[in-house]
């Protein structure tokens, strides 16, 4: 029996005679990911196994958290983000020291006195107990979103793109815009997020009950994944026709 976590863009192309093995089984992250995989036929969406105790935090949400600043994640944009809103304190958590320097000359070089670079962190609720907002522009396929996830824990809504998974994991509890969209788009709906408080105040509530939904939760997420495993152990071999042995 093979069990295959599908959790990347990759779309891992086999075989039909693979495919169709009766002990073959895929299991997803998302189901953004399971629409990557239609030649295959997914038994399960398990979600990443994040405990909650790992993440959340009391938060002054003094800051706009922006975690693995590199091109790919949406720097441009939150650069140019900081630019427009000199008011708003940005913090930039790099993983690795080397980045975080290389980052710092890259920021002073443009006048961005307002984006603290910090990291690396081997305690993430350092990070969160700042945030008021965690932003996620990121402009290549993410098949879920990790961050977003975290961040709701301490009730902390997400500014995001569109790509891939992360709708799913930001659901009602934050805003998602259109990965290329304008700078003025952007710049909009991060002033909504950190100007009203109203509506501020309605997707920190949102955050918190997302965080409680039973799909995250981290007893489910280790019984369905162990469920579908032993189901699957368990499921007889029957070979259709034609299916070579292997």
């Amino acid at each position: 029996t093979v069990l295959c976590y599908l959790h990347t863009p990759d779309k891992l192309p086999l075989a039909a005679d693979v495919l169709a093995h009766p002990k073959l089984f895929f299991v997803t992250n998302s189901e953004f990911t399971k629409s990557l995989h239609v030649d295959k036929s997914i038994g399960a969406i398990t979600r990443p196994l994040i405990r909650p105790a790992d993440y959340a935090t009391p938060t002054d949400r003094s800051a706009v958290v922006f975690i693995n600043p590199s091109p790919h994640k949406g720097l441009e944009i939150v650069i140019e983000l900081a630019q427009a809103r000199p008011d708003i304190p940005f913090i930039f958590v790099v993983n690795q020291r080397a980045a975080g320097e290389k980052l710092r000359t890259q920021l002073k070089e443009r006048g961005t006195a307002n984006i603290e670079v910090l990291g690396p962190f081997s305690n993430m609720r350092e990070v969160y107990k700042r945030a008021r907002i965690v932003i996620a522009p990121s402009q290549w396929i993410e098949t879920w979103g990790r961050i977003a996830t975290e961040a709701h824990f301490s009730g902390i809504p997400v500014l995001a793109s569109n790509r891939g998974g992360l709708p799913e994991a930001v659901g009602p509890a934050g805003v998602c815009v259109p990965a290329d969209a304008p700078h003025a788009v952007w710049l909009s709906q991060l002033a909504r997020m950190w100007d009203d408080r109203d509506f501020y105040d309605e997707l920190s509530q949102a955050a918190f009950r997302y965080a409680e939904r039973e799909e995250i939760q981290e007893n489910n997420v280790v019984d369905s994944f162990v469920s579908f495993a032993k189901s699957a152990l368990d499921r007889p071999v029957q070979r259709a026709p034609g299916v070579r042995r292997g």
